[in-house]
């Protein structure tokens, strides 16, 4: 644990602690690029949490193995049951509970959950989404961009916050397109 600790306050992003939850709270969207290994995945929904333990964070994950990875990782750093404030969801294996905030799925689940979503109530359940690893842009980053374009689009008063995370990215081509 000792190690572990010692690891994560060596992280890269921990310069940027207090600038990222002041973006986040100020944009509708923000992008985060920074390099492989400097904590975005894991660090990013903590600052949230910290900022407003009121939030539900759902994080987007490209592959099963990461978003499960990702989900213990979090648990572990926050000393709580997986399962409890930290759950995921990945193809047909679920770990979460009616007190988890902040959720870890991979990018099909949520995509399959934004297309039998009736948001014509604003139900979309989440204060903020994370789509992270979106420069791999394959079929299902591209279509949760879509829907998630459109949603913002429809619900101009919607309080809720996207944020796109990449080791490499293409600020500008996102930026513009949302």
């Amino acid at each position: 644990v000792e190690d572990s600790n010692k690891q994560t306050k060596q992280l890269p992003i921990l310069s940027k602690k207090a600038e990222i939850p002041e973006k986040i709270e100020n944009n509708r969207v923000i992008i985060i690029s920074g390099n492989t290994g400097c904590g975005k995945s894991t660090q990013v929904p903590q600052y949230i949490y910290e900022k407003n333990n009121n939030c539900k964070i759902l994080i987007t994950q490209p592959r099963r193995i990461a978003a499960i990875s990702i989900a213990n990782r979090l648990s572990f750093e926050r000393n709580t049951k997986l399962g409890k404030l930290i759950g995921y969801h990945v193809s047909m294996i679920t770990n979460y509970s009616s007190e988890t905030q902040i959720f870890v799925k991979t990018t099909g689940v949520f995509l399959e959950e934004l297309l039998h979503n009736n948001d014509k109530d604003n139900k979309l359940d989440y204060t903020h989404i994370i789509i992270d690893e979106v420069h791999e842009r394959d079929l299902y980053v591209d279509l949760v961009l879509v829907l998630l374009k459109n949603y913002f689009k429809t619900n101009p008063q919607s309080n809720k916050k996207l944020i796109l995370m990449s080791a490499t990215i293409a600020e500008s081509q996102f930026a513009n397109y949302l």
